[in-house]
């Protein structure tokens, strides 16, 4: 059996990472983007053809897969004054920590992974 066959195969995608937030002195729970996540975040986000909000797609990104804090959560909501998970994003976080959270999502996601054969002829 091949080593990719084998790491395929006890491979497991329930995969959690955490994210340090220093303005808040804690870490907040995320998990990896799905392609559904991605498909709804990407109608909502939508706002002409072929024309994507990607401030708005980055907060629907970040509330799908944020576990720990639910940006969903009644009291968050009504703390911030947010309609929505996404609206709760926007609000409660400030620029510089949803690019670095969205990152770290996309990171765990499987994006901007190096390939150490590519890394070494470079």
């Amino acid at each position: 059996m091949s080593k990719a066959l084998e790491a395929l195969l006890g491979a497991s995608k329930d995969v959690t990472g955490e994210v340090y937030m220093e303005r808040l002195g804690t870490s907040l729970k995320i998990r990896p983007v799905t392609t559904q996540d991605m498909e709804r975040a990407r109608q909502r986000a939508t706002i002409g053809p072929g024309k994507v909000d990607e401030r708005v797609l980055t907060n629907l990104i970040i509330a799908a897969t944020t576990l720990e804090p639910d940006f969903g959560n009644k009291d968050l909501l009504a703390h911030y004054g947010a309609e929505d998970a996404a609206d709760c994003v926007e609000k409660s976080l400030l620029m510089g920590e949803r690019s670095h959270l969205e990152e770290k999502i996309m990171k765990l996601s499987g994006y901007g992974q190096s390939d150490p054969v590519e890394d070494a002829k470079n």
